[in-house]
């Protein structure tokens, strides 16, 4: 489970410019103004809930980041769960998106899994970039996906396969010093490490 801290503006509740809370775990996302804690000591009931069960989510893999995804001024919350990314608008609680993972065989379960919001682009607005290590027909594979998440739905940008590699971990940055943004990855295959530099 994991507790993160939502900046007060924009904000859930009242817009008071105080810091307000999001609880995330396998089957609550929940949120909550802290000044109507801070003024009723017993007030105990969430701005906004979702039961994640009750959309299939599978198990949450951790690491739940605050980021602006779309072209308003608002914040999103951007959940990996087993099944799906799942974006939130923090005011409201409404799901702006959903995203499947591609799904294979029954040997097709996350065993790694990393994501970032990234402003990959340079626009206003983040990217989601995530990789995942899993069996396939008894083979490892490790992917990397880029998503644009605006306008209330979500659309893949690009998809690297990479077959036999384990471990797979990724930065981003402007790794040349030359303005623009690149992604470094670092794979294992077999028990060779292999590091490379992607350009976005």
């Amino acid at each position: 489970s994991d507790f993160i801290q939502a900046p007060g503006q924009p904000s859930i509740g009242r817009g008071d410019g105080i810091d307000d809370v999001i609880v995330i775990d396998d089957f609550y996302i929940g949120a909550g103004d802290t000044y109507r804690l801070l003024e009723d000591p017993l007030f105990n009931e969430a701005n906004w809930t979702i039961q994640t069960s009750d959309v299939d989510m599978g198990r949450y893999l951790g690491g739940a980041k605050l980021g602006n995804i779309d072209s308003d001024i608002g914040l999103e919350l951007v959940a990996p769960f087993e099944n799906y990314l799942l974006a939130i608008d923090i005011e409201t609680g409404s799901i702006e998106w959903k995203y499947e993972y591609w799904q294979g065989d029954d040997y097709n379960t996350i065993r790694e899994f990393q994501f970032e919001l990234v402003n990959l682009d340079g626009d206003a607005q983040d990217e989601i970039l995530y990789s995942r290590f899993f069996w396939y027909f008894g083979w490892p594979i490790s992917q990397l996906t880029s998503l644009d998440g605006d306008g209330g739905s979500v659309t893949p940008i690009k998809t690297q396969y990479l077959p036999l590699g384990k471990n797979l971990v990724f930065n981003v940055g402007d790794i040349d010093g030359v303005g623009s943004t690149e992604i470094i990855l670092a794979v294992q295959y077999f028990y060779n490490p292999s590091i490379s530099i992607l350009a976005v």
